[in-house]
């Protein structure tokens, strides 16, 4: 016998709220295990993606506004505060919905993933980067070089060698045609246990530039680690 989950679609297009309205809020709380945004009022203008503390229970938590809705049949809690950070952009919404729909996690858990855990009780100004400069590296063998010569543009590509063959030097080489574009790379790792040797090979292409996130890390470390 078979079953079907059907999930509730975000809007493709941001909604701003005027007046006093009501807004569906993801909670990033692991204690919240529905499968529903909840409803929240708020006297100011809340765009899609932005990042709020509402209320749960009886503790304040973070959470990202999904929608704007009508007023509902119950007395919705009001938002408690919106900081004053970027919205979430439309891609990583789009990415937290397949997540939703793919892992059978509670969506508080899942939430936590793409908000911050608590925000900085002051501004603090992020140095800026010098400028890049091309990383010291040996040059590419032959097997490298037809590999590199294959990936082009967008699209799923599979490098496949044994260990010790130089597929790294690879990674290293596609991040720096991203980062001379003005782009940006994300290296993922199938186990935090190889994070660290990935993450010196990378740091001796690319110094400081290169930040290291994975559940394991403390807050401190976590925070040293922020741009």
């Amino acid at each position: 016998m078979g079953f079907q989950l059907k999930f509730p679609r975000l809007r493709t297009k941001n909604h701003i709220m005027q007046g006093m309205g009501y807004v569906e809020v993801l909670v990033a709380d692991a204690t919240y295990h529905g499968q529903e945004a909840l409803t929240y009022s708020s006297e100011t203008p809340l765009e899609k993606g932005r990042v709020v503390t509402v209320p749960l229970r009886a503790k304040e938590v973070i959470g990202v506004v999904t929608d704007t809705v009508g007023k509902p049949t119950f007395t919705a809690k009001p938002v408690i505060s919106a900081p004053a950070l970027p919205a979430l952009p439309e891609p990583l919404l789009e990415l937290w919905q397949w997540m939703r729909g793919y892992y059978p996690a509670p969506m508080g858990v899942l939430t936590q993933l793409f908000v911050p855990k608590q925000f900085p009780k002051k501004e603090v100004a992020i140095p800026k980067l010098p400028a890049l400069q091309p990383p010291q590296l040996p040059p590419l063998t032959t097997d490298q070089q037809q590999a590199l010569a294959s990936i082009r543009g967008p699209g799923l590509h599979i490098l496949h060698g044994e260990t010790g063959t130089g597929k790294t030097r690879v990674y290293i080489e596609l991040a720096q045609r991203c980062l001379a574009t003005g782009r940006s790379a994300i290296i993922l790792t199938p186990e935090i246990g190889l994070t660290s040797q990935l993450a010196n090979n990378f740091r001796e292409a690319f110094g400081d530039r290169v930040i290291i996130v994975h559940s394991q890390l403390t807050e401190v470390t976590r925070a040293r680690s922020a741009p």
